[in-house]
């Protein structure tokens, strides 16, 4: 889990820690007798902002530590927004994060050798656009190719403090603390313009939020819960189901939905194994306002077949059904947008794109909350995996403003 991961890098911290306090303490006699030389025949230190080459250094490396923070951020979340799933997204911020190694290997040699270094810059560059744009307008079609970009381009790191220009030591240590203290502020205002549609805005992503398991609220709690690094395990309670009848005795609601707050102009969206064998078994998201008004979507077995349904409760129960056979066992992903008091149903297999399933008015709901949801009406133990519940903005392409 992530508590794990955490521990491993602050324990790898802790390594560094030592091994520097151990050069810090043998070195200190010698830091002190260390005098910094006069800079072109002149008296005295000179003063860093009056030199052109110094100011020119700490904006490339401060925009290129710029770049490196908003693609270790936000990468993930464009390529997400664009269509890939979690898996997928997470290599390709592997893929860009790991050219640091071979980077910081080369570029220090080339830059030694003192030619191209200017073309080499002017290449990262454009390997830098190419990625940014590729992710903008064909984030699907080979995805690892502007991974690749990105993670070169980001050569541009070791390059700038192990260029032969910049061999005063006063300027390396004053430009590396200028540029880590301004390369944070620089990522949050990019942040803060994504969720305000500015610069993430115009490269068409949208704002996702991966929905902690321990946020949600149950409706009904579950026979069992389990967590794993795949995701959240849910049992069914036996005899579990939601539905609104016009016979009293056949309305129930004893389904098992993990819940969170839902506004207008957000969506729900949940990715989950289907693996149904009994009739009626059901999986998929859970939207309830109140005991009258409430909608689920989702996999549901019925005659033996595997059917993707949509129920919306007004009242009275009214479903709508497809069947889908060959997703059982498959991974599936559901997603339900809300905008304009109306409710659009999305649904795919194996990371396919969404398509939509159903649209139905939901309007009038003062309060409403949704998530992931299970029930078995006709048996026990049933589980069901789920590995990603997500809360983004509802403007999707194929909802009519």
């Amino acid at each position: 889990g992530w508590r794990v991961a955490i521990g491993v890098w602050a324990a790898i911290s802790l390594v560094a820690f030592a091994l520097w306090l151990h050069l810090h303490l043998r070195d200190a006699s010698l830091r002190k007798k260390e005098h910094l030389q006069p800079v072109r025949g002149q008296a005295g230190r000179q003063k860093i902002w009056k030199s052109k080459t110094a100011v020119a250094l700490m904006f490339f490396f401060g925009f290129q530590s710029m770049q490196a923070y908003i693609q270790f951020g936000w990468a993930p979340v464009a390529y997400r927004a664009g269509g890939l799933d979690a898996t997928s997204a997470g290599i390709m911020i592997s893929i860009i994060a790991l050219g640091g190694i071979p980077g910081g290997l080369l570029m220090p040699w080339l830059v030694s050798r003192g030619r191209g270094l200017q073309s080499l810059i002017t290449v990262f560059g454009a390997l830098l656009a190419i990625g940014y744009l590729g992710i903008a307008f064909l984030p699907t079609t080979l995805p690892w190719l502007r991974a690749l970009c990105l993670s070169v381009s980001g050569f541009c790191f070791p390059t700038a403090p192990d260029s032969r220009t910049w061999s005063d030591k006063r300027w390396r240590l004053a430009h590396r603390g200028r540029n880590a203290r301004s390369c944070t502020p620089r990522s949050v205002t990019f942040g803060v313009c994504q969720d305000h549609e500015g610069v993430a805005g115009m490269m068409q992503l949208r704002t996702v939020r991966a929905v902690p398991w321990e946020e949600g609220l149950w409706t009904h709690v579950p026979e069992d819960v389990r967590s794993s690094p795949l995701g959240l395990t849910i049992t069914a309670t036996e005899m579990s189901d939601a539905w609104n009848s016009t016979d009293p005795a056949k309305t129930v609601h004893t389904e098992n939905a993990l819940v969170t707050d839902l506004h207008q102009g957000q969506a729900v969206e949940v990715a989950f194994i289907a693996d149904m064998t009994e009739q009626f078994d059901q999986a998929g998201i859970f939207i309830v306002s109140d005991d009258a008004t409430w909608a689920k979507a989702g996999m549901e077995l019925s005659d033996g077949l595997l059917q993707l349904t949509a129920t919306l409760t007004r009242g009275l129960s009214d479903r709508s059904m497809c069947q889908v056979a060959d997703w059982n066992g498959r991974p599936v992903r559901v997603r339900a947008a809300w905008k304009h008091e109306m409710m659009w149903i999305y649904a795919s297999v194996d990371g396919e794109p969404l398509q939509l399933v159903r649209m139905f008015p939901f309007e009038g709901a003062l309060k409403v909350k949704a998530g992931p949801y299970v029930a078995s009406p006709r048996r026990k133990r049933l589980s069901i995996t789920f590995t990603e519940w997500l809360i983004t903005e509802a403007d999707d392409a194929g909802i009519d403003d």
